[in-house]
């Protein structure tokens, strides 16, 4: 069994700490979109490239060396899993308003409740990264909440879509009916103006 020299105890332990959040990450936005993990699964794996070396090596730079090549690869796996998050989330609720141009609060309930959570969480995170511009460890680590209140939202507002597509089709034949109603009113006065011409 490989033991790893004391010298090296607290690189590994910052290591184990940035991996077990960037798989806590990776397993909560995976189970939304599993394009948005790639990014932070290929860092994860650069990371254990770093690792491998590491164990492998026997002299003391290369080790101190690839053991900081896992922890930057790491915390940009943290990073950008956690970016694809937000991106994801909002642009998922912006298409979502835009997809339904009905009155979403008669058919969501709390449907206020849920736009005010998502424009806090922007508010919040927006802030945030103004800021932490430098560190973006403490950033994301300031959003958590944030992007688990863009991720609740969004599960609401797909929850409802069923009910929302029902409305628009049912929006949508009321205006056809309409429009159909005008364009049959108009084909008889213009067939009476013509009548009376002839």
């Amino acid at each position: 069994m490989l033991v790893v020299a004391k010298e090296y105890v607290k690189e590994i332990a910052e290591i184990r700490k940035l991996y077990d959040t960037a798989e806590q990450d990776l397993k909560t936005v995976g189970r939304e979109q599993n394009v948005l993990i790639v990014a932070g699964v290929n860092q994860c794996r650069y990371a254990g490239q770093h690792l491998s070396r590491a164990l492998a090596a026997t002299e003391h730079e290369t080790v101190v060396e690839e053991l900081a090549a896992a922890n930057r690869h790491l915390r940009r796996a943290v990073y950008d899993i956690n970016d694809a998050a937000i991106q994801f989330y909002l642009g998922e609720i912006e298409a979502f308003k835009k997809r339904f141009p009905i009155n979403l609060s008669q058919h969501i309930p709390a449907y206020g409740n849920v736009m005010s959570a998502v424009v806090a969480a922007k508010e919040h995170i927006e802030e945030a990264s103004q800021q932490n511009h430098g560190n973006r460890e403490t950033l994301y680590d300031q959003v958590r909440e944030d992007i688990s209140a863009l991720r609740t939202a969004r599960n609401t507002l797909v929850a409802h879509e069923s009910d929302c597509y029902a409305s628009l089709r049912s929006a949508n034949r009321a205006r056809l009916t309409a429009w159909a109603a005008v364009a049959v009113s108009l084909l008889s006065g213009l067939a009476l103006f013509l009548l009376r011409l002839l």
